[in-house]
């Protein structure tokens, strides 16, 4: 559309998740959700992705907390899930019951995979005893993409002031770091986000090699979550290039 021709990548996201970010902030989201889930997809199913996880007390300081889901609330609406009667599936049983009519069920799969997603959201599938689904980004793992955004955000949640390439800005509070990290984001979003972090980094003196393993997934990790039967891993391309 003409409107989404006008915004960043950043600037739609934000837009579009406005109000489910506000929701999520309430507990009393969860019955909702699951009342209009058991209304609508009653004898079918669901399908939720997300990306990244953190509890809710590191949520509420994250400068992109749109990219995260809040697991403070993921496990309530997992409890409430079983609760309600919903299985927890993997894709390709969700495949299964599409075609059969079975029993309700949901799907929670992960893109792209992070080093939450080992630390946070998989242990918490495990406390439920219920599976996930990983669609690994193999440039991840390799070291290969560089993690432009963490790395940002990273150093905006950490710092009170940063130098960019026309001058240092400060970024004393929650509202400044987050307003920072879309003007800077939506600016870089493209092919030359890679080169425009690396002077970023070079800049405010950022190990960009220390920092992307401080949130990409490892294939140390990767190889040990194969080996769990509540963990299904599939492929998110290897540079998670832009198709649309």
């Amino acid at each position: 559309s003409i409107a989404a021709g006008r915004l960043g990548n950043y600037s739609m996201k934000r837009l579009l998740s406005g109000v489910a970010r506000k929701m999520a902030r309430s507990e009393a989201l969860v019955r909702p959700i699951s009342m209009a889930a058991n209304v609508f997809m009653s004898g079918r199913g669901c399908l939720m992705t997300f990306h990244r996880g953190a509890p809710a007390k590191l949520w509420e300081q994250l400068p992109n907390r749109d990219f995260y889901l809040d697991t403070t609330f993921l496990d309530a609406f997992l409890g409430y899930l079983n609760k309600q009667g919903w299985d927890v599936v993997t894709m390709e049983e969700a495949v299964r019951r599409s075609r059969s009519g079975a029993r309700r069920f949901v799907n929670f799969s992960i893109d792209d995979c992070y080093r939450d997603t080992y630390k946070e959201v998989v242990p918490l599938f495990r406390r439920h005893n219920v599976p996930v689904t990983l669609f690994v980004t193999t440039g991840i793992p390799d070291g290969t993409l560089p993690l432009w955004a963490a790395g940002l955000e990273d150093t905006l949640l950490n710092s009170d002031s940063v130098m960019l390439e026309d001058g240092a800005i400060a970024v004393p509070d929650f509202a400044a770091k987050k307003s920072a990290f879309y003007r800077i984001a939506d600016a870089w979003d493209g092919p030359q986000a890679p080169q425009r972090y690396a002077t970023f980094c070079q800049l405010n003196g950022i190990d960009m090699e220390a920092m992307h393993w401080k949130h990409a997934i490892s294939w140390e990790m990767l190889e040990e979550l194969r080996e769990d039967p509540l963990v299904e891993i599939g492929g998110h391309t290897v540079t998670h290039a832009r198709i649309s």
